[in-house]
């Protein structure tokens, strides 16, 4: 038998905090004291399991401990420990003005050694965006530009993750908008398919199928 002490003494707190006829009711997930000091509460865990799995009955652990006189959860005794969540802070007001972080016209053009530049744009110069609140807007719009790309388009996707599904699994059973039709309709019409995945390891599995099966479309007949 392997000995858990942590584990152990915990338990003995746990049935010794009450008499057992009251147990339960102390130990109540429910039960909230009135220790609070800026912003920090500590209050009992939210089960027996889980006070067990953490040796903590009171939450914040780090923070907080039991009371085995009043029966309620309280501060630890720790010298020069901070319960502040920092509301009671001063705190400095940050820079607002664009000066502040940008580069005026009369600095771009003495760091040029007093040549202007007169091809200056925002950022946003040449950028059509549009945003979408529903998940299918999203996705019948990407299968829609993605199935009107003609020869010489090129088409670049960055995400976390990829699979092999349908971008309109409501129409037709998303037989003709799987993945792989779609990026192999893209090729075959001349364009072409280049695609930045991270390497998680959560996808690991379905990434690597992914890719093996766009690398494995024919090239284009008409641009190789």
């Amino acid at each position: 038998m392997v000995r858990r002490p942590g584990i152990l003494a915990l338990f003995f707190v746990l049935l010794s905090v009450s008499p057992a006829t009251n147990t339960s009711a102390s130990l109540s997930p429910f039960t909230k004291t009135t220790s609070t000091r800026v912003g920090v509460e500590c209050t009992k865990v939210g089960s027996f399991f889980s006070a067990v799995t953490r040796l903590c009955i009171c939450e914040p652990c780090h923070v907080c401990e039991f009371k085995k006189v009043s029966m309620t959860c309280g501060y630890k005794k720790q010298e020069g420990m901070d319960l502040s969540d920092g509301s009671d802070l001063t705190v400095d007001q940050p820079l607002l003005l664009p000066t502040d972080w940008f580069l005026t016209e009369e600095e771009i053009t003495a760091s040029r050694n007093g040549t202007p530049r007169s091809d200056l744009a925002t950022y946003t110069t040449g950028n059509d965006v549009t945003t979408y609140t529903v998940t299918k807007e999203y996705f019948d719009a990407a299968f829609k530009d993605l199935s009107s790309t003609g020869e010489g388009d090129r088409v670049m996707l960055a995400g976390w993750g990829t699979d092999l599904i349908p971008f309109q699994p409501d129409v037709d059973g998303g037989n003709k908008s799987q993945l792989h039709d779609v990026v192999e309709g893209v090729i075959q019409r001349g364009g072409s398919f280049h695609a930045l995945v991270w390497a998680n390891l959560l996808d690991k599995a379905q990434n690597i199928k992914v890719r093996d099966d766009i690398n494995a479309i024919p090239a284009s007949p008409t641009t190789g």
